[in-house]
C-alpha cells in the first residue's frame, strides 16, 4: 500500500511539473507573439541589420527597385514578403519620407549604421529598399509609401 502511494505521488508530481512547464512555454510564446515582421526576419537572411518596426500598425515590404517612374517605384519583392506577389508598385506621395540606411559589419554581425535624409531622385534601379506603409502588403500589387528606406552596405 505504501509503495502504491509513493508511485502515485511521483506520477502526480510529474504531471504537475509537465503542466507548469507547458504553461511557462505558452506564456513565453505569447509574449513573443507572431508578428508579420518576425516572419520577414526569419525568411530574409540577406536583410540582416535592417530594423523593422515591431508592435505597430505599420507594415514593411522589402525588395529591390526594378523600375522607377514619376512618383512610383516598382520593386521586386523578396520571396515570402508578399506571398504570391512578385512585384509591387509603390506610389510616392508628397508626404513620403526618404532615408538612406547604411549597414556595417562588426565582429561578423551586420548592424544598422547611420540613417540620413535621402530623396526620391537619389533612388536608382537595383537599390534595395524597405517600404513602410499603413497597408497590409500580403497579396497586394500596389501600395502607398509612408517611408522609403534605401539600404546601402558599407562592406
Amino acid at each position: 500500500m505504501e509503495k502504491k502511494l509513493k508511485i502515485s505521488t511521483v506520477i502526480i508530481l510529474g504531471i504537475i511539473l509537465l503542466v507548469i512547464a507547458g504553461v511557462c512555454f505558452l506564456e513565453k510564446k505569447n509574449e513573443q507573439g507572431v508578428k508579420i515582421n518576425d516572419k520577414f526576419k526569419q525568411r530574409v537572411k540577406s536583410w540582416e541589420g535592417v530594423q523593422l518596426p515591431q508592435d505597430s500598425i505599420l507594415y514593411d515590404c522589402l525588395g529591390k527597385v526594378v523600375e522607377k517612374k514619376e512618383n512610383m517605384l516598382i520593386i521586386q519583392t523578396v520571396q515570402g514578403v508578399a506571398e504570391s506577389v512578385d512585384k509591387i508598385k509603390v506610389y510616392i506621395t508628397p508626404k513620403t519620407e526618404f532615408t538612406l540606411l547604411t549597414l556595417k559589419k562588426e565582429g561578423g554581425q551586420v548592424l544598422p549604421g547611420n540613417e540620413e535624409k535621402f530623396s526620391f531622385s537619389e533612388i536608382k534601379v537595383g537599390d534595395e529598399v524597405v517600404v513602410v506603409t499603413e497597408e497590409d502588403v500580403l497579396g497586394k500589387t500596389e501600395i502607398k509609401a509612408l517611408k522609403v528606406r534605401a539600404v546601402k552596405r558599407s562592406f
